[in-house]
């Protein structure tokens, strides 16, 4: 079981010579470019996963990445954490809440979790773990400015953090 804490502020184109018009097949390449760029880029600004708010990269050795922007969509994170092969629990807290006691990372020791903050993004770096655990992750806005994460391997049975206020 692991747990990491931290707080911060946060193609060469061708044409025949001489022929000034672009051959029939620029104008169907061109064409196809922006029915993929319509169906790629389309779901991702429109898809609701917190696209820009955050992202999962997942690594061979079993391990995964992740990089929050912004706190919102946790239940999207926690789905593509799922996809990604890291079972978890993910709440983001607005100001001025923590999780009850006996629920949420609180209280489990260090090791598979480290917990940074990059310019631009909270870095949460998550090694492998057992299929009887899962990452229990928890972002809180401190009030006045700030944020605190709490992450943590916890066993499988231990609630979810129930948010009560300060």
């Amino acid at each position: 079981m692991g747990r990491g804490m931290a707080t911060g502020d946060g193609a060469l184109l061708g044409r025949t010579r001489g022929d000034p018009r672009p051959g029939p097949w620029i104008a169907g390449s061109t064409a196809v470019l922006l029915v993929l760029t319509a169906l790629i880029g389309l779901p991702l600004l429109t898809s609701g996963e917190g696209w820009s708010a955050w992202t999962v990269q997942s690594h061979v050795d079993g391990s995964a990445t992740v990089r929050i922007r912004d706190l919102r969509e946790a239940a999207g994170l926690e789905r593509r954490l799922s996809e990604a092969g890291v079972a978890a629990h993910v709440t983001f807290a607005p100001e001025g809440k923590r999780c009850a006691n006996g629920t949420g990372p609180s209280d489990v020791d260090q090791a598979a979790i480290s917990v940074s903050f990059a310019e631009d993004a909270i870095v949460i770096h998550i090694g492998r773990f057992g299929d009887g655990s899962r990452l229990a992750l928890v972002a809180f806005l401190l009030v006045g400015g700030g944020v605190e994460v709490d992450a943590a391997v916890v066993p499988r049975e231990r609630p979810r953090c129930a948010l009560r206020p300060l």
